[in-house]
C-alpha cells in the first residue's frame, strides 16, 4: 500500500524580535494540516523539530502535540520525536504499511536561534505538518541517504548557558564553502536515486530541498543542471528556516501549481555532517497531490 500526502501546512518564517513560541506554531500547523476533518483516525503523531525552546532535549514534544489534538496517551494514539525529517517519513510510511493507523501526522517546528558572533544569520521560528494517509497510484516509492563526513567542518553550532540564570546561548559558524557542499552532497544522492528508479528523468521531477544553508535552493539546481524553477523554494527573510524548510516550500509549490505540473517529487534535506536523505514521491502528472490534498502557506501569519 502507497503512502501519500492528504495535507501540508507551513507557517513562517518568524524573525526572533516576533516572539512567536515555536511549540505553539507547531500544533497550529498541526491543526490546520487536519481542518476540516476529524482527528480519529490519526494514531500516530511524529516531531521531527530540531530547536526548541528553552533548548530542552527532554522531554519529547510530540506528546505535548498529541494532547493538544487529541488527548492524552490513553486515547490509543502513538506519538514520539525522530531525528529528520526524511527519517521521520521514511519510518512513518513503514508504520502506516503495517497498519498500525489509518493516517498520520509528521510535525516539524524549530525556535528562531542567534547565530551569534560566529557570522552565521541564524534560524527564524517556523513550522510545519504533513498529514499522510493510504494510496493507490501514488505516494513514496524509495528512501536514499548517505554520508559525506568530508564536510563535517563546514558548519559547527556551540551552545553555551551564561550568567547567574544559565540562559543559553548558540554560536554557529560556517565555512565560506559550506553551501556549496551541500549542494554537490545532494545533487549526488538526488541522481543515485533517480537512477535507481529506472524511468524519470530530472526533467519530470520537481526538486523540494532544505532551505537551509541560505541560497541551497538555487545553488542545487545549478549542481543538477535544471532550472531554477524545477527547485522547491521559499523567500528569504530574517534567518534561516531549517526543519520545516521543505515542507514550507512543498506547501509554496502546491499553491503555485509547479507540484500539479511534475509527475515526481523528490524531497531533499541536508543537515550537518553532511548527512543528505532523500525521497522520491510518485503521482500522475496534472493531479495535484493526493485527489483531496490540501495545502496551506502562511508567512509572518498571512496567507
Amino acid at each position: 500500500m502507497p503512502v501519500r500526502i492528504e495535507a501540508v501546512c507551513g507557517l513562517g518564517p518568524f524573525a526572533a524580535r516576533e516572539h512567536v513560541c515555536s511549540r505553539d506554531l507547531a500544533v497550529g500547523a498541526a491543526r490546520r494540516s487536519l481542518e476540516p476533518d476529524n482527528h480519529d483516525d490519526v494514531r500516530l503523531i511524529v516531531y521531527a523539530g530540531t530547536y526548541r525552546e528553552e533548548d530542552l532535549l527532554e522531554p519529547a514534544v510530540a506528546p505535548f502535540i498529541q494532547r493538544e489534538l487529541v488527548g492524552g496517551p490513553d486515547t490509543g494514539a502513538f506519538a514520539f520525536d525522530v531525528d529528520g525529517l526524511l527519517a521521520g517519513c521514511e519510518l512513518t510510511a513503514g508504520l502506516l504499511q503495517s497498519g498500525h493507523s489509518r493516517r498520520a501526522l509528521i510535525v516539524a517546528a524549530d525556535r528562531a536561534v542567534a547565530g551569534g558572533d560566529g557570522g552565521h544569520p541564524g534560524y527564524a521560528t517556523s513550522a510545519a505538518a504533513l498529514l499522510l494517509g493510504p494510496g493507490t497510484n501514488e505516494g513514496f516509492v524509495a528512501f536514499n541517504s548517505r554520508h559525506f563526513p568530508e564536510h563535517r567542518a563546514g558548519l559547527h553550532s556551540l551552545l553555551r548557558l551564561t550568567g547567574p540564570g544559565c540562559q543559553p546561548g548558540w554560536t554557529i559558524t560556517q565555512s565560506s564553502d559550506y553551501a556549496s557542499a551541500c549542494a554537490t552532497s545532494a545533487a549526488d544522492v538526488i541522481h543515485e536515486l533517480i537512477d535507481g528508479l529506472r524511468g524519470p528523468t530530472l526533467c519530470d521531477v520537481l526538486i523540494v530541498p532544505s532551505q537551509s544553508p541560505s541560497g541551497l535552493p538555487q545553488t542545487l539546481a545549478e549542481r543538477l543542471r535544471v532550472p531554477a524553477d524545477c527547485v522547491a523554494r521559499i523567500e528569504e527573510g530574517d534567518g534561516e528556516v531549517y526543519t520545516a524548510g521543505p515542507l514550507l516550500a512543498l506547501a509554496r509549490a502546491m499553491a503555485d501549481g509547479r507540484v500539479t505540473a511534475a509527475d515526481w517529487v523528490v524531497f531533499v534535506t541536508v543537515s550537518p555532517g553532511v548527512v543528505v536523505h532523500a525521497c522520491a514521491y510518485r503521482k500522475p502528472a496534472g493531479v495535484v497531490l493526493g485527489s483531496k490534498c490540501r495545502s496551506s502557506f502562511s508567512k509572518n501569519g498571512e496567507e
